[in-house]
């Protein structure tokens, strides 16, 4: 179906969820993610440990922890696999209609919880 998706000139292709979650980003755009979350991390860190927000700070260093652990295990499974990429597919654009799977998402913030 990925092969299909990326050499048609479609207007519209519908998936299930279940298929969309199984379509991987490439590794590179994963690490480069990955990366950019561990330096805002690492600012709001700095940021607060001036502070008095003791709290907060640890919150972020178990957050940091976590993303660092990503980072880890996406660098430890560099294989190159035979399937598509979602990058490869030439998605221009994309229409969610199931929302609430993404409400209780890691959404990184400086504010104090």
């Amino acid at each position: 179906m990925l092969a299909r998706i990326a050499t048609c000139d479609w207007d519209a292709i519908v998936v299930t969820q279940a298929t969309f979650e199984s379509m991987k980003v490439s590794n590179d755009y994963m690490e480069n993610f990955i990366e950019e979350e561990l330096a805002k991390i690492e600012a709001a860190i700095r940021m607060h440990s001036e502070g008095r927000s003791n709290k907060i700070v640890k919150q972020l260093a178990r957050a940091k922890k976590s993303w660092r652990a990503r980072l880890e295990k996406l660098n430890n499974t560099r294989k190159k696999e035979a399937v598509l990429d979602f990058e490869d597919l030439g998605v221009d654009w994309l229409m969610i209609d199931e929302s609430h799977y993404a409400k209780n998402l890691y959404r990184f913030s400086k504010m104090e919880r």
